[in-house]
């Protein structure tokens, strides 16, 4: 399991423990206030879950700043990984290119040496 899976497995973890939270919450308040009026209206009770959600959005970022921390890294790796192919292949550009040079000196050498002929004179 990769580590941006993992991440995602923790944040559904974190959701379904809010998710939870945000439906025992009423039965929790009214098992400590049996009457809605001391404990403040109905609207009021479930502002405390702004709390909660608040909590849930802020695991998310967490979770996306973390997984875009491991891309950057893969990022950087392959970067890194293209510039040594980068140089792996000048350095064959350029060892063909001597090779290259090479075969025409030998190419000329050869013709010229095919042409060369000696002329004596015996006088």
């Amino acid at each position: 399991m990769s580590k941006k899976e993992n991440h995602l497995k923790h944040f559904i973890w974190i959701a379904l423990a809010l998710v939870v939270l945000s439906l025992l919450y009423p039965f929790v308040v009214n098992s400590f206030f049996a009457d809605w009026a001391k404990s403040g209206t109905f609207g009021d009770t479930f502002g405390a879950l702004n709390a909660i959600f608040s909590g849930l959005a802020l695991a998310g970022v967490i979770v996306t700043i973390l997984i875009q921390k491991q891309e950057l890294q893969n990022q950087r790796l392959e970067l890194q990984l293209q510039r040594n192919e980068m140089k792996e292949t000048r350095k064959e550009f350029l060892m063909n290119r001597t090779t290259n040079l090479v075969y025409n000196q030998l190419d000329r050498f050869e013709r010229n040496l095919k042409e060369f002929s000696f002329k004596t004179e015996i006088a």
